[in-house]
């Protein structure tokens, strides 16, 4: 087909990641409160968050992952309470990966000094790890070992008892639980957390469980929050036909009931201003869904972008790189590069040419290359907000099962907002169809925000939709995803 792939030209990070969190031992947060991203003040002390990820693609791709997570804490001084709930369904390619459900409960109190008492209590139900349930019990002390404004270190011990159905078999054993937490302020708006949890059986060390997290939260707002985490499960002795470990690198993003504010919100035209100039602004970008153990997933794209704008002239150009496998299939493997100059010719008007490549190899595409002119109109071009539209042609050639060569006509609508100091939303609409076929068309919307983690580095989201309608043999008219990436500016 003719125009299968030209969006790929202009939507460089499609890369499903939102996927969910799976805590061990009760909540990772539990008992610990950096200043403006866990919450207090609802009634009588409670806070509390909600939150919901997923990966979502249809159409060439079937990708589909929920997850869901309500928790409650309640402080009352020398103590706190954790409630929390949370589960996840997915499936890729038509084949369940993940189905699982856990609720947790922890009670702490501080004793003396950095010195403290927990009881934390979990249950868990997980279908792809054959676990029909396994509750647990654990009472433990701890200690701080850092404790101040911005870090917080703590390790804890004590027995546990846990009651377990397995593979169709039922246990139960006493067991040992070591646990250590750990988190960091790293800007007002960005934390850093990690914990770890060693179970072993009392009577049997050489049977325990090993659980283990390593995430990174960023505020979008006072209530929304955006995070990233690696998680590891580790079962010394699996049930038959099952791995050992599983782990993963997920995204996902929270909403705040109670939160304090204090969101450091930046200045917007500051921000914008920072990353103004004559000079190029380069962009490095990298993002992708790695799980490995009882579930084979693995996602990647990384690309390169630069922007140069000065004195009525714009310079643009990248190139990015995708491959995604599941159960050692090629699901997707692509190339494409683009490079742009525009000249203004007044105020609010300009013209300029595009030239765009493209391999994709799941698509049967050995090269596409496009090249066309094209004029556009700044609808509202301040230091905060541009709107631009762009009507033009290119001509295309390509080897797609045989070599060909068409023009088409392009038309595109572009908008941008720097929301705050550390957050952009962004949307786009891109129409392209055969002058000579009218009926052979392709329609691109995106949108999504920018969120700024420290100097230089920002997570950038987004929802994907694209509908061709004359597809290429063996593929369906539309494609959805989410997508999301680590973003380096340079």
């Amino acid at each position: 087909m003719k125009l299968r792939i030209l969006a790929t030209f202009l939507s460089f990070s499609t890369i499903p990641v939102f996927a969910g969190e799976h805590w061990s031992a009760g909540s990772p947060t539990a008992g610990y409160e950096i200043d403006g991203l866990n919450g207090s003040g609802l009634t009588d002390g409670w806070s509390g968050s909600v939150s919901i990820a997923g990966s979502y693609l249809s159409g060439n791709s079937e990708v589909r992952s929920l997850f869901g997570k309500v928790e409650a804490t309640k402080e009352f001084s020398p103590s706190s309470l954790t409630l929390g709930v949370e589960g996840a369904y997915g499936e890729s390619g038509g084949v369940k990966d993940a189905d699982w459900f856990h609720v947790y409960s922890r009670y702490e109190r501080e004793i003396s000094g950095p010195w403290f008492f927990s009881v934390a209590a979990d249950y868990w139900q997980d279908a792809i790890a054959d676990l029909d349930y396994r509750a647990q019990l654990a009472p433990s002390f701890g200690v701080f070992l850092l404790d101040n404004d911005r870090t917080k270190l703590s390790v804890e011990i004590g027995p546990s008892y846990v009651w377990e159905k397995q593979g169709g078999i039922a246990d139960e054993y006493a067991a040992l639980r070591i646990g250590q937490r750990f988190e960091y302020q790293i800007t007002p708006n960005t934390r850093l957390w990690q914990n770890l949890d060693y179970t072993p059986q009392l009577d049997d060390f050489g049977n325990f469980l090993l659980n283990g997290e390593l995430g990174l939260e960023t505020r979008v707002t006072d209530q929304m929050s955006v995070k990233t985490f690696v998680n590891q499960r580790y079962d010394s002795e699996p049930r038959s036909g099952l791995e050992q470990s599983d782990y993963g690198l997920y995204i996902g993003v929270s909403y705040g009931v109670g939160n304090k504010p204090g969101m450091d919100p930046g200045n917007a035209e500051a921000a914008l201003a920072d990353a103004d100039g004559d000079g190029w602004n380069f962009n490095g970008a990298i993002a992708g869904t790695w799980l490995r153990g009882n579930t084979e997933s693995s996602i990647l794209t990384a690309s390169v972008t630069g922007r140069r704008r000065w004195a009525g002239y714009e310079q643009g150009l990248g190139v990015s790189a995708g491959l995604n496998e599941n159960a050692g299939s090629t699901t997707a493997e692509r190339f494409a590069a683009y490079a742009f100059q525009n000249f203004d010719l007044g105020e609010a008007t300009y013209t300029g040419i595009r030239l765009d490549y493209l391999q994709d190899k799941i698509a049967d595409i050995d090269y596409r290359i496009s090249l066309g002119p094209y004029i556009g109109y700044r609808f509202i071009d301040t230091a905060t907000t541009t709107l631009r539209g762009e009507l033009g042609m290119t001509y295309v050639w390509e080897d797609q099962g045989g070599t060909n060569d068409f023009a088409a006509v392009r038309a595109g609508q572009f908008f941008d907002h720097q929301l705050t100091g550390d957050t952009k939303i962004f949307q786009s609409l891109e129409y392209f169809a055969d002058v000579s076929e009218t009926d052979n068309y392709q329609l691109i919307g995106r949108a999504g925000f920018d969120t700024k983690l420290f100097d230089g580095w920002s997570w950038t989201n987004a929802y994907t939709y694209t509908y061709d309608n004359v597809p290429a043999a063996g593929r369906t008219k539309s494609d959805t995803a989410v997508t999301s990436g680590l973003k380096w500016s340079f």
